[in-house]
């Protein structure tokens, strides 16, 4: 399962077009017809970053943490789906329990949480007086578990995590 990722062109040398041939089944999700997409049997189509609701903690360069989240910029062109709804619908279908059952779950929780709701609607940033927390709650926490967990259930091998 790649997500967004085109090592077929980013490191042509590196083995990767032999790896994927020799792999039984792969599956690219990406907004882009690539050429590691081309590569794959299946291309779940995915909305491009204009066409996604986003969210983002960081920090400033003084060390204030802050949230930044937004609405889509546009409607998406084609009968595309964002890239977490994706995976949250793979493990669904897998029988996987995950903390949220969709995107819009989760970006409900994260930002009620942080108190900052509005931001989803109009777009911005809030910035916080205390440190960001040591592990903040980003999508990026359960996307390697689900990850891992769909490799395992397709076959019973370890993804390689490039």
């Amino acid at each position: 399962l790649l997500v967004h990722a085109n090592p077929l062109y980013l490191t042509p040398s590196a083995g990767w077009a032999e790896g994927l041939a020799s792999a039984s089944y792969v599956c690219s999700v990406s907004s882009l017809l690539d050429e590691t997409s081309t590569a794959a049997n299946l291309v779940l189509p995915a909305s491009s970053p204009l066409e996604s609701r986003q969210i983002q903690w960081g920090s400033t360069m003084d060390g204030k943490p802050f949230l930044s989240a937004g609405p889509r910029a546009v409607s998406p062109l084609y009968d595309t789906l964002e890239t977490p709804e994706i995976l949250l619908r793979l493990a669904a279908g897998l029988g996987l329990g995950l903390p949220h059952r969709d995107f819009a779950s989760y970006l409900t929780a994260r930002l009620e949480a942080a108190e900052a709701s509005e931001l989803l609607d109009k777009g911005g940033f809030k910035t916080f007086a205390e440190p960001a927390p040591a592990d903040p709650p980003t999508q990026s926490r359960w996307v390697p578990e689900a990850l891992t967990a769909v490799a395992a259930r397709i076959r019973a091998v370890e993804p390689v995590w490039v």
